[in-house]
């Protein structure tokens, strides 16, 4: 176990009431400096929900109660919402690495101008439309419609921020209106950092096409901040410095690098409430060993398509990962020319599929895309599958989390 490691699981001990009872439930506490990091035990959101004030140490009880603190809220996308509290200064911290990388790949700063997207579960921001920030400008993620789309980037024109962080849907979106109103480029933009949500090849060329930047993908959560950000190459490197990241199978064992399973991390910086062993709700395949050309030796994370919880449920019980209907969907636009802008997928029983379609241009042949999206859906489970299209205008992000999922089961079965 490396240092970085030992320390926080030796600080969670001693400090954090939640981690001194859990760990006592399976170490003596003489032993506590032998054990070793595999048999620690696995941390889940419903573990902590209900007592999540129980993994502040005491020493920042006077913090928490004097409201010096930083608190976010998770998005609630695996059913669990978390109140996470930060120090400012470990959120600095795990911002270090992060900022130090996107300097070297991409020239941007904290001191050049932002514009940011909110969720209006963020403690502060319930009511204002925008909030201003020294040289961050954020929006509501909330009631976006073709009118408040027009503001927005009226707002973005004026502010002409350097960089962008956005969730793609929401950069589709904009992209979409600038189209439709024949918008300028914002000239100022040159680079735009797509987070929140699983990013699609298709997606990403047509927001690189529509700002005309470059693009790069960062993937983290609240509870540890930064996990992995994409470099150049086009590989996610963990953010070693800030976190550490296992992938682990169903049973919570180690699996071999390059096999998909659920991934795990440890915060390396969050003193306030430490997240050990912690099952993210993500799944992904872990590279260590790697040559990639951009010269950062960090192991690459590959995300792979949606959530623990997002998978189609059989009739007979047995369960099929959603990432089928993902691959079917850019094998259609691959041989259709790229008609499907954004998608959404509802399963509504065992054997009925709504499928919701924004698409590129008006003269698509649906029945030509009914027949290619059946014949590439390669599961057969779902040959004699009843599925249904719908055409919208857009999709939008959900109100409640500020995320667009690609799939949804309206089944109540999990």
């Amino acid at each position: 176990m490396d240092k970085e490691l030992k320390n926080i699981i030796d600080y969670a001990y001693y400090n954090s009431p939640f981690y001194e009872r859990l760990y006592s439930q399976y170490f003596d506490k003489s032993l506590i400096n032998e054990i070793e990091f595999d048999k620690i035990p696995h941390v889940e959101k419903k573990d902590v929900s209900d007592t999540t004030l129980n993994l502040i140490p005491e020493k920042w009880y006077g913090d928490f109660v004097e409201h010096k603190l930083a608190k976010y809220v998770t998005s609630g996308s695996t059913g669990i919402c978390l109140d996470i509290y930060w120090s400012q200064m470990d959120l600095n911290n795990s911002l270090l690495r992060l900022w130090y990388l996107r300097k070297k790949y991409y020239n941007v700063s904290p001191r050049d101008k932002c514009c940011t997207f909110y969720s209006n579960r963020r403690e502060g921001y319930d009511e204002p439309k925008q909030i201003q920030e020294k040289n961050y400008l954020s929006f509501s993620k909330s009631n976006l419609d073709d009118k408040r789309l027009c503001e927005i980037y009226s707002k973005m024109s004026e502010f002409m921020p350097c960089y962008l962080i956005i969730e793609p849907s929401i950069a589709l979106l904009l992209g979409e209106c600038m189209k439709r109103h024949k918008l300028d480029r914002i000239e100022s933009i040159k680079y735009i950092e797509l987070t929140g949500e699983y990013l699609f090849d298709g997606v990403r060329k047509e927001i690189e096409e529509c700002f005309g930047c470059v693009t790069a993908n960062q993937y983290g959560a609240y509870e540890v901040n930064s996990i992995a950000f994409e470099c150049p190459e086009g590989n996610m490197h963990c953010m070693s410095q800030n976190v550490f990241v296992e992938i682990l199978d169903e049973k919570g064992n180690k699996i071999k690098d390059g096999i998909e399973g659920n991934i795990y991390v440890t915060s390396l910086t969050n003193h306030v409430m430490p997240f050990i062993r912690y099952k993210i709700g993500d799944r992904g395949v872990l590279c260590w060993k790697h040559d990639c050309k951009c010269g950062n030796s960090a192991p690459i994370l590959k995300l792979t398509n949606g959530r623990c919880n997002d998978f189609i449920v059989c009739e007979d019980g047995s369960r099929i990962h959603s990432s089928v209907f993902v691959k079917a969907i850019e094998n259609t636009n691959k041989v259709m020319g790229k008609p499907i802008i954004q998608y959404q997928i509802h399963q509504i029983t065992y054997s009925h599929f709504i499928v919701k379609l924004v698409l590129a241009y008006d003269d698509v042949d649906m029945q030509k895309l009914a027949e290619t999206f059946g014949q590439l859906i390669d599961e057969e489970r779902l040959y004699n599958s009843n599925i249904t299209f719908e055409l919208y205008e857009k999709l939008f992000p959900d109100d409640s989390t500020g995320k667009l999922y690609y799939f949804i089961n309206k089944m109540h079965t999990f």
